[in-house]
């Protein structure tokens, strides 16, 4: 049994796209491009992710299965909560699960 068993909620992941409004323009809209099962889980708060030298406060982090298609260009949603993600990571380059760490976006942010 792997982590997978752990996987007991789901997030939407949604991508920023130009959408057309058809009337001749083009806008940016988040659309959803699949849903994760997966795992939300707080980050303490003196934790911190330190990554290429720099340092990014995270707020949660999101385990799930390893897909290919998530960038830090993208966000999750979890019960109607908006998550940036700060940075993907792949535990030991094992392939097992991704660790997406995360920055919980105010309502006012959005």
């Amino acid at each position: 049994m792997g982590i997978e068993r752990f996987f007991t909620q789901i997030a939407k992941l949604q991508r920023n796209v130009r959408v057309s409004n058809n009337a001749g323009s083009f806008r940016n809209s988040w659309v959803d491009i699949r849903t994760l099962d997966g795992r939300l889980d707080g980050v303490s708060g003196n934790e911190q992710l330190v990554a290429h030298k720099i340092t990014h406060n995270s707020t949660h982090i999101w385990f799930c299965e390893v897909i290919e298609d998530i960038t830090t260009d993208d966000r999750i949603v979890v019960d109607d909560v908006v998550y940036d993600i700060i940075y993907i990571d792949d535990p030991v380059y094992k392939g097992n699960h991704l660790e997406i760490f995360l920055e919980r976006k105010e309502i006012e942010q959005l």
